[in-house]
């Protein structure tokens, strides 16, 4: 499990932040570039002649450049993976005028406006296959990411193995095998900083997963 880093946008990490809103499931980023919020008015006043995309991709590299970054990005080692829009509630003028969003008091916050994951970084789950005991062919003793789509499970892969080896026929025959099993992985636990800990209820350990190149 690759750790993470978030890094503030600045002009110089542009060219990520395009990269990530153009990956696939990005498409409504693409139209509004985190703009939505922060501004409000006719639109003939706000995009000037061009299409509201090219406007408001302007505005947000404008702000890019100002010494108050308007959101942060982050990286699974050098990619970029995610992004939210952030900043003092006064900058987003939609949220003033709101009925519903509007503040509750004169006590200075930020917002979160925005939040973006390309589409093949959603839906992951990753599995503990604990490990059989009583199987004529012994199953399970590793991790597993399984991708989904809605319910649907559309890919099952294994993610860390190892906790059996050495398979071979056993000795009564009739299909049976047998190996060596030294651990048995029970559950995982995500960290904050991308790292996965997993718990071995056989070895009584936990291991913590990272990023390695």
């Amino acid at each position: 499990m690759p750790d993470l880093t978030v890094r503030p946008l600045t002009v110089a990490r542009w060219a990520d932040l395009e990269a990530l809103f153009a990956a696939r499931g990005c498409g409504a980023a693409r139209r509004c570039w985190c703009m939505y919020y922060r501004r409000t008015g006719r639109a003939s006043e706000l995009f000037g002649g061009r299409t509201r995309a090219d406007a408001s991709r302007a505005a947000l590299r404008a702000l890019a450049r100002s010494d108050l970054p308007p959101g942060l990005i982050a990286y699974r080692a050098r990619q970029p993976v995610g992004w939210i829009s952030l900043g003092p509630r006064d900058d987003f003028a939609r949220l003033k005028r709101s009925s519903v969003m509007k503040a509750v008091d004169d006590t200075p916050v930020w917002s979160i406006v925005c939040f973006v994951v390309p589409a093949e970084y959603r839906n992951q789950i990753i599995i503990a296959e604990h490990g059989s005991w009583n199987r004529s062919v012994p199953q399970g003793y590793r991790l597993s990411l399984v991708k989904l789509e809605g319910n649907k499970v559309v890919s099952y892969t294994r993610f860390a193995e190892g906790w059996l080896r050495g398979m071979k026929p056993a000795a009564a025959g009739g299909g049976a095998m047998v190996g060596d099993v030294w651990g048995r992985p029970a559950d995982v636990l995500v960290m904050r900083d991308g790292s996965l800990l997993v718990s071995d209820d056989k070895a009584g350990v936990i291991y913590r997963i990272t990023y390695g190149k």
